[in-house]
């Protein structure tokens, strides 16, 4: 019995470690590919995540439309409830994580003051339980919202006395914004129109003028 040859078991070395090597490759593709496939799975679902304002403001004077022009949205003497709806419209679940009301944190500055948010019946408060910027209101959550589930939250304003005051309307774009989590990547959400406060404006070195 005859002994194999050398340079016949290199090739076959040779041989083996070139498809050691095709397949690394291959398999470091479909791991990229289906890298990509998630990212672009998980942009496609927050995109039908929708943050809205429902229905009117309902104010302890009377019912008012829901801060859009022309009819912006002026609060004196009495305390208001805003409806906001966190809808998951895709097919996988969708996790919330907090809640950016711009402007109505302690230093803000409009004619409005957060008096509270309201989620399933319970207070979120305003200041104890969630986190609060000098500008915004951050309120942390921790909500899983399943497909064609939804989140309900109320927000109670109320008049703010020394707050800035201002002959034109402020347009506040993002009220709320909802961060979410989709799949494992970061994200967030907002009402596709702004909320319009009537006669007032936000803190830049003082009041400006009236």
């Amino acid at each position: 019995m005859t002994a194999p040859r050398a340079d016949v078991d290199l090739q076959d070395w040779v041989r083996r470690q070139e498809k050691r090597v095709r397949v690394r490759r291959w398999m470091t593709i479909a791991v990229a590919l289906l890298g990509i496939l998630w990212v672009g799975l998980s942009f496609v679902a927050r995109q039908q995540v929708e943050v809205q304002r429902v229905g009117q403001v309902v104010c302890s004077d009377g019912d008012r439309p829901a801060g859009s022009a022309p009819e912006p949205l002026e609060i004196t003497g009495s305390t208001c409830r805003i409806r906001v709806r966190v809808s998951n419209h895709a097919l996988v679940p969708v996790h919330e994580t907090q809640l950016r009301l711009p402007y109505l944190g302690p230093q803000g500055g409009p004619r409005v003051r957060l008096l509270d948010v309201v989620a399933g019946g319970e207070s979120l408060g305003q200041g104890v339980n969630p986190q609060i910027t000098l500008r915004d209101a951050l309120f942390l959550r921790d909500v899983t919202i399943a497909p064609g589930g939804h989140d309900d939250l109320t927000l109670v304003l109320g008049p703010q006395p020394d707050g800035c005051f201002s002959r034109r309307d402020m347009a506040v774009t993002g009220l709320p914004t909802a961060s979410l989590s989709v799949l494992g990547f970061p994200g967030t959400r907002a009402p596709s129109t702004p909320f319009v406060l009537a006669r007032t404006t936000v803190f830049v070195d003082g009041c400006p003028r009236a």
